[in-house]
């Protein structure tokens, strides 16, 4: 009890029944060690799952940085998971700025192991770092498909004062937007 560190005195006195003590002794015993594998196997998992996120996060940043000549497309739906596929079967280098990480989990699980080692963004489109993150200065082409035509006006106007010769192809729905967008 003292050396498991178990914390009570015994309720029935063992002093007289060596075979009460030794079950008590292998029960206590039994408990620390499934204590001690369930903290080993937590901890193992949260460790490794962690680390190895964080240098397969680091690894594709640097691949991120690396690329010259890509495409970024902004958004994956209906119109930047067409746009993917499209520049995949055609070899092409390109990264994906994507809002939320489920989104992109599910575009993989969806289309399969051909993009198990997609290039992607966390982040707004808009956002002038995240579009940065994703080497818009060496970038051959931006693709804003993003749902909402005032973020893909928004991030059509920030790219075209980064790069005056990059080329743009932006979703647009709504036809009161559309002016604004070509002139972008």
């Amino acid at each position: 009890i003292t050396l498991a560190g178990v914390g009570y005195g015994e309720i029935i006195p063992t002093l007289h029944n060596p075979a009460l003590r030794l079950f008590n002794m292998f029960i206590v015993a039994v408990g620390v060690m499934i204590t001690v594998y369930v903290f080993s196997v937590v901890t193992a998992f949260l460790v490794e799952a962690e680390i190895r996120n964080i240098f397969w996060r680091r690894s594709m940043q640097k691949r991120i940085r690396e690329l010259r000549d890509h495409y970024i497309v902004c958004g994956l739906g209906d119109t930047g998971r067409y746009a993917v596929e499209e520049l995949q079967k055609t070899h092409t280098p390109y990264v994906v700025i994507e809002g939320h990480e489920d989104s992109v989990k599910r575009f993989q699980e969806h289309v399969g192991d051909a993009f198990k080692n997609l290039l992607y963004v966390i982040g707004d489109a808009t956002d002038e770092a995240v579009l940065d993150e994703a080497g818009v200065d060496r970038a051959k082409g931006l693709i804003a498909a993003v749902a909402g035509d005032k973020d893909n006006l928004v991030t059509t106007v920030m790219v075209r004062q980064k790069s005056s010769d990059i080329r743009i192809v932006a979703r647009c729905a709504d036809v009161k937007f559309s002016d604004r967008m070509v002139k972008a």
